[in-house]
């Protein structure tokens, strides 16, 4: 009987023995925080070095908003009497002169191109742009109509084009409101794109 009761006491001190260890092992379990500091700390450092290589462009422009109300009736003296529209399509840049004063001054130039060689129909567009500007010195923005095919590169393209004064062009001036001249610092530094959908 004996052997019988230290086998029950054996058997219910080991029990308390196996209890007493599972509870020191829950109280020991936690979450280890430790290498997911040391994974973020190096995530981290890769994020920062490789973030210095990304460069981030900014291009300002003037969306045209509609409004009720009605237009003026007469165009004040400081106010171009031209509006410049650029439309680029897939082989070709369509100048427009849209005179506000009557159709006769309303003019137009085609400057085609093959693919992505646009040196040569660039040239032209800057030149016949330069040409614009001395005759319609307040003139300082156009409006960009770009086909649904034109690729972001040509765009660019023609915004510099259109914005930089190059060292064998004229010298160029424009006409403050109060009329004073001063020497211009880009050719066209406005542009409105025409046709977004927002």
């Amino acid at each position: 009987m004996q052997d019988q009761g230290s086998e029950e006491k054996c058997f219910i001190m080991s029990r308390r023995f196996r209890f007493k260890e599972r509870e020191l092992e829950a109280e020991a379990f936690g979450i280890n925080v430790i290498p997911m500091i040391d994974l973020v700390t190096i995530l981290n450092a890769f994020l920062l070095v490789s973030a210095s290589f990304f460069a981030f462009g900014q291009i300002q422009v003037e969306i045209p908003f509609l409004s009720s109300k009605l237009p003026p009736k007469s165009t004040p003296k400081n106010q171009p009497t031209v509006n410049v529209n650029v439309t680029l399509f897939k082989n070709k840049i369509l100048l427009e002169l849209q005179g506000k004063k009557g159709p006769h001054q309303d003019k137009s130039y085609t400057f085609p191109f093959q693919g992505d060689d646009l040196n040569g129909a660039l040239n032209d567009f800057h030149n016949q742009l330069v040409k614009i500007k001395l005759n319609h010195p307040r003139l300082v923005m156009f409006t960009l109509f770009p086909d649904e095919d034109t690729d972001y590169q040509t765009i660019i393209k023609v915004l510099d084009a259109a914005r930089d004064i190059r060292k064998h062009d004229p010298p160029l001036t424009t006409k403050k409101p109060n009329g004073t001249e001063l020497p211009a610092s880009v050719l066209f530094g406005s542009v409105v794109m025409g046709g977004v959908i927002l």
